[in-house]
């Protein structure tokens, strides 16, 4: 690797340094210079040459090394494929694709040619993963200006858009700003929300490239519906926005364990089942809930805030060191699963809320099973739970309730605890439903909930 003395980028900016040809091109030896933020490409010939760009690392998608196609050639070779704004003057700027090919033959020996290029292709890849960064999601929301924006079109997993959503209620204006309409176009494992606007559209659940096509239909056709927004409270006193579920025992256990299953796609979901249910976990702890059913659940559970709120208000909850109200239900045992959801689908095949019509309704749907239900009922539920029919199944131990409020006591903090698919402390937690208090893409479902 070159020496990165002496270079414009500076020693402490500079990564890489080598020497390599570009392909096609003149054969004119080019100075690769890598930096956390650019690929800077220099000429090294002595006659004048047109300058040539530096790369922005955030603009990069893909990165890969390979031999050349003559048995002798004793070349490393890699290719960098970038998507920079680009615009003529008075012209709208859009992304275009650009593709490098690079060639170096520093080395007689092959393998050693090959080392360096895949050097470069690893270190470019690592590079630009990191400039989208945990959080990123959050901060720009949060911070941007967002009057010039009509929608938030989020291309990802369940775990970007939720970013968002918190980033939107980490504003000053946030009473405002969460209104702006969501789009929702699956890029990830779950997809859990995509799938859901996909069943209230009225179309069949589909996954992978159909379920990408029927929400990309629907960001064109659609139009901005109200969302649930569930407020949740933790130990210490901090505030999460959701708007999928909760999940504590079983379904997060899957969730989180069989993240080293992600190369598998949505299949990791079954191997991380059948793993978990090898060795199958209790948690103790208290459950209450407030039902949807009940006199409280005729008050104002969401909507607009009061014009000029500055602090969204739980008046459905006390704080979480005070005994749950009087007119709330409690369960303690020992549980396999808790499963607070709010929309239709837990991930792309999993249909588990069928009774779910709309992205905003005003229902939370608790589920709980203790530890008296057996591996043949789990592995019975989650069959059913493919096409959304296990309310009908005869699931002992299971129950399934609506409600407006919940709050969930584990006695341990061993055991893992999910909001909309992300991992959090394993600790009290408690939230109530605001009914419609943000917008997502959709269509029109063609009925509305009961409560």
């Amino acid at each position: 690797m070159g020496d990165a003395h002496g270079s414009s980028a500076g020693p402490v900016d500079l990564l890489l340094c080598d020497t390599f040809t570009q392909i096609p091109g003149d054969g004119i030896l080019l100075s690769l210079l890598l930096t956390q933020k650019e690929l800077k490409i220099e000429s090294l010939s002595a006659t004048s040459s047109p300058p040539h760009p530096s790369f922005n690392l955030t603009d990069c998608v893909t990165c890969h090394s390979f031999k050349g196609k003559d048995p002798k050639d004793i070349g490393g070779y890699f290719t960098v494929v970038f998507y920079p704004l680009r615009g003529m003057l008075g012209s709208t700027n859009h992304r275009q694709r650009i593709s490098r090919t690079f060639r170096t033959e520093a080395s007689r020996d092959a393998e050693q040619n090959m080392k360096v290029a895949r050097a470069w292709t690893e270190k470019i890849r690592q590079l630009s993963m990191e400039q989208e960064r945990p959080n990123q999601a959050y901060e720009v929301v949060r911070d941007r200006d967002l009057s010039s924006w009509d929608v938030i079109a989020v291309m990802s997993g369940d775990g970007l858009l939720h970013e968002v959503i918190n980033g939107l209620m980490a504003r000053q204006d946030w009473a405002d700003a969460i209104k702006k309409p969501l789009a929702v176009l699956p890029g990830g494992s779950g997809n859990a929300l995509a799938a859901s606007i996909n069943y209230y559209s009225g179309h069949e659940q589909v996954a992978g490239k159909k379920l990408l096509s029927n929400c990309a239909f629907i960001l064109c056709k659609g139009q901005p519906l109200p969302l649930d927004i569930v407020s949740l409270t933790t130990l210490p006193e901090k505030r999460i926005f959701s708007f999928l579920s909760v999940a504590w025992g079983l379904i997060s256990d899957i969730d989180i364990e069989s993240e080293k299953y992600r190369f598998m796609g949505y299949a990791r979901f079954s191997v991380g089942t059948f793993v978990r249910l090898t060795a199958l976990r209790t948690y103790s702890g208290r459950l209450s809930f407030l039902p949807a059913s009940s006199s409280a659940a005729e008050m104002d559970s969401g909507g607009s805030p009061p014009a000029g709120s500055t602090v969204l208000e739980d008046h459905l909850l006390v704080p979480l060191d005070q005994p749950i109200p009087s007119h709330w239900h409690t369960i303690e045992d020992q549980f396999v699963l808790v499963l607070a959801l709010y929309q239709s689908h837990l991930g792309a095949e999993y249909f588990a809320a069928p009774m779910v019509k709309g992205p905003g309704e005003g229902c939370i749907h608790l589920y709980y099973a203790t530890s008296r239900i057996s591996r043949t009922s789990i592995v019975k539920l989650f069959m059913a739970m493919e096409k959304g029919t296990h309310l009908d199944q005869d699931i002992p131990h299971l129950t399934h309730l609506p409600v407006l409020a919940f709050r969930i006591e584990p006695y341990v903090s061993t055991g893992i605890m999910t909001v909309d698919g992300e991992a959090i402390q394993c600790s009290p937690i408690q939230g109530q439903i605001h009914r419609g208090l943000g917008r997502v893409i959709s269509i029109a479902p063609t009925s509305q909930c009961k409560q």
